[in-house]
């Protein structure tokens, strides 16, 4: 009998054991699952709030994008820092809301950066097209060329770049270019080159040296001379001599006959 109730006294006492070390594994349990519970909701917060402040745009394209060295999706979300490079024969449209647009051509390499203050980008390879609403600054940097909008009006200017060459073309509003210590500012359908052939095109009258100037006005005379003669020549086959008013003109050291 004795026997009997020592074991189930110990059985009692086990129980109770056995239940007070459940609840407490329980109540351990739930207060760890609360902490991951408030834990996530602030961390959600704080990525809502991260993300109510950045500004995302959306890459749409024909043909084949890679964004930071991975292919892209048309329609993919893209941010700020971003690496686009497009393939041959494609074009590529990064939109990014109200703080404007960008087109990319085939074959161009651009990093790109944009906040609520504008957008900049550095181009690479290739071309690029910029969309630039008013009150905002749109950038594009080269190897040897930085072009930039107005902030008061909006722009459409494209920009491109070859063998260390930048070529950039005006649409709509006004930009600055700037290459190395010098300051051009364009207007819709004016452009600009850094390539030395093109700047030596646009300037071939106004760079010639003395010496040139003086070879082109003696190949000029020569040429007068030349159509002088053969007027001269014209006209004493068909009118007599003794018509001939006045002594000789010598032009350019070529006596020539002024009968008329």
């Amino acid at each position: 009998m004795r026997r009997v109730k020592a074991l189930a006294a110990r059985r009692t006492i086990n129980g109770r054991i056995l239940l007070s070390t459940g609840a407490r594994g329980a109540r351990c349990a739930l207060a760890l699952l609360v902490a991951a519970a408030l834990l996530n909701f602030s961390a959600m917060v704080a990525h809502a709030a991260h993300g109510a402040k950045a500004h995302a745009g959306e890459v749409t394209f024909v043909g084949g994008v890679t964004i930071d060295g991975s292919p892209a999706v048309s329609g993919q979300t893209v941010f700020s820092g971003s690496a686009f490079a497009t393939e041959h024969n494609s074009l590529s449209t990064v939109s990014l809301g109200t703080l404007g647009r960008l087109e990319l051509s085939s074959d161009t390499a651009l990093m790109l950066d944009f906040n609520s203050e504008g957008s900049s980008c550095s181009l690479n390879a290739g071309r690029v097209r910029v969309y630039a609403p008013a009150g905002l600054s749109s950038t594009v940097k080269t190897s040897d060329v930085a072009v930039a909008s107005y902030k008061e009006e909006s722009a459409v200017f494209t920009v491109a770049t070859e063998l260390g060459a930048t070529s950039v073309f005006v649409q709509a509003g006004h930009v600055e270019v700037r290459a190395g210590e010098s300051l051009h500012r364009l207007t819709a359908g004016q452009s600009f080159s850094s390539a030395p052939a093109a700047q030596t095109q646009q300037g071939s009258g106004q760079n010639l040296s003395g010496g040139q100037r003086k070879g082109l006005f003696v190949a000029i005379a020569a040429a007068v001379a030349v159509v002088v003669i053969v007027l001269t020549a014209r006209d004493d086959k068909q009118i007599p001599s003794s018509n001939c008013v006045g002594g000789p003109i010598i032009l350019s050291g070529v006596s020539a006959n002024p009968c008329f």
